[in-house]
């Protein structure tokens, strides 16, 4: 399961390095995404840094190695699945998402939809249809193996939602 923290704007940069502490992480790769440039700020004297502003091609290395967790936005919420709603772009790549064991991903509480087709109708997804999204609904688990529960095999071994404007 996700774990949810409920908390403002204000707040965000605390609970992250309060959380960044109790997992003994130090580094936090992030997007360069203007809605949360002040929570980056705040962040700086208390956690390495690192943007994702590279290529993947000359940096896997670092991204699947030196990593440990990162920082995104949601583009919104559904509340019948519990899902969120990632939207990547040059930005916020999947990868950023995807590869380090822990993301915190900030998910605003105003932009919550009642179901999937409630989505696509109020952003008129009818008109132009998204590249890419992608639908989290928690860390990533498989049993595919000798029918073992594992966390982590095709994504992030955990998943905290950093919930604001509830």
């Amino acid at each position: 399961h996700a774990q949810v923290i409920k908390t403002t704007k204000e707040n965000m940069a605390e609970v992250i390095s309060e959380q960044l502490k109790a997992l003994n992480i130090t580094k936090l790769l992030y997007g360069e995404n203007d809605s949360h440039r002040e929570v980056i700020t705040a962040l700086d004297n208390k956690v390495d840094l690192q943007a994702y502003d590279f290529s993947i091609d000359n940096n896997k290395e670092m991204l699947f190695n030196e990593c440990p967790a990162a920082l995104s936005t949601s583009r919104c919420s559904i509340a019948a699945t519990g899902s969120i709603v990632l939207w990547p772009d040059e930005n916020e790549p999947r990868s950023l998402t995807l590869v380090p064991p822990v993301h915190f991903v900030i998910v605003d509480a105003n932009e919550l939809h009642a179901d999937f087709a409630s989505l696509m109708t109020s952003q008129q997804w009818q008109d132009k249809l998204p590249t890419n999204v992608v639908l989290v609904s928690g860390p990533s688990k498989t049993a595919d193996i000798q029918q073992t529960l594992a966390y982590g095999a095709h994504g992030p071994k955990a998943l905290i939602v950093l919930l604001i404007n509830i």
